[in-house]
């Protein structure tokens, strides 16, 4: 199982959060009850709020930032607080297990943090993604004093050269490990008044990276982080067709052993966030080939943009393909409109990526292939 859940539900239960944890395993059995016509038979386990889809970086692999220039060329207007206050409403009252907010760079939004307290305030797991760039010191302090669940930072190499050349920001490397240290700092001096802040590293897994792994995992125990996670790289295009997010690509070979010595990591490190048996369909996404597994992500997970633009899943949001629009206190009952049963109805047979969030939480419900099938065949051998 991935590392993530454990220690939230951990963290979770040790400050008397019982009942949430409770709700949210009855939840997870809802996959395993047939949908009647597409209708979910309980609230999202995942909500994803993407604040706003500027960043202050440009990174190589992410298209985010120009769409969030050309919305606002046309004159499209982002939620305002009080806009994403009502969504965050809704989510909750679908009794939706956790929100993460992403973006583009989610602290660019002066109001990040005070969505977040509110979150947490509806009894929600809370989580947040960002590049740590914008976090100084009272920010820092203020997320883990407030309880937050988790947050993730993106960190795509062991070094200032590969990182910086990745995210197109030089000085970004220095930068963001820096911040991951006061967070991890912070994490320590509040968790014995509540809930521990998890702090995770998250990378991209590419050619650019692959032969440092080891080092990763050297630097996320260095800085204090509770783990290092791994998503392979995809590769998302505004307009694209779902199915082409995951192509053949020509370094397969090579990164399926990048794959098993990772593989070695998780089974020597506990820092490793992974689970093995998400690790093991990295060589399946690198070849090009569609994943095992039966996607429940449209019946588990709730997307919605700075727009009010709704998504089955995060993928699609990627490759900005929404199902529909609506404005905050509309999203409960999108969720279980026609619309969005029929979305359900269209991606029941979708093998189209490997993304961690969706991938991870359906390998809850089933088993992937045996790890030598998977490398045997994404190799070529």
């Amino acid at each position: 199982m991935r590392k993530q859940y454990v220690d939230v539900v951990r963290s979770r239960l040790q400050s008397g959060g019982w009942q949430s944890v409770l709700d949210a395993g009855l939840k997870t059995l809802a996959p395993l009850i047939p949908a009647r016509g597409g209708r979910a038979e309980s609230g999202p386990i995942l909500g994803t709020v993407i604040l706003s889809y500027a960043c202050n970086y440009r990174c190589t692999f992410c298209e985010l930032p120009q769409r969030h220039t050309r919305r606002r060329a046309e004159g499209w207007e982002e939620f305002d607080t009080d806009g994403w206050k009502a969504a965050l409403r809704g989510f909750a009252s679908l009794r939706t297990t956790g929100v993460g907010f992403t973006g583009g760079e989610p602290f660019l939004r002066r109001d990040c943090a005070d969505l977040l307290a509110y979150s947490l305030e509806l009894g929600m797991v809370t989580h947040v993604n960002t590049n740590a760039h914008l976090l100084d010191d009272a920010l820092v302090d203020r997320l883990a004093a407030m309880g937050l669940d988790s947050v993730n930072v993106s960190l795509d190499g062991a070094d200032a050269a590969t990182h910086d050349r990745l995210r197109a920001h030089r000085g970004s490397f220095e930068r963001v490990t820096g911040r991951i240290a006061a967070l991890a700092g912070a994490r320590d001096r509040h968790a014995s008044r509540g809930r521990r802040t998890r702090i995770g590293i998250t990378s991209v897994l590419t050619p650019d990276n692959a032969d440092q792994v080891e080092a990763m995992a050297d630097l996320a125990e260095r800085l204090g982080a509770d783990s290092v996670g791994f998503i392979p790289m995809h590769e998302y295009h505004d307009g694209d067709e779902l199915g082409d997010v995951a192509p053949p690509r020509p370094w397969a070979a090579r990164m399926a052993r990048a794959v098993e010595r990772l593989r070695h990591l998780k089974r020597e490190r506990t820092i490793v966030e992974n689970s093995d048996a998400y690790l093991s369909l990295f060589p399946r996404c690198f070849a090009g080939r569609p994943s095992p597994l039966r996607c429940h992500a449209p019946a588990t997970s709730l997307v919605i943009d700075a727009y009010g633009r709704v998504f089955p899943c995060v993928p699609l949001s990627e490759v900005d393909r929404p199902i529909g629009r609506v404005r905050g206190d509309e999203l409960a009952a999108f969720w279980k409109s026609d619309r969005f049963a029929a979305a359900r109805r269209d991606l029941a047979g979708c093998t189209a990526c490997y993304w961690n969030c969706h991938t991870e939480m359906n390998l809850l419900w089933q088993r992937p292939p045996s790890a030598e099938h998977v490398f045997r065949g994404a190799a070529g051998l």
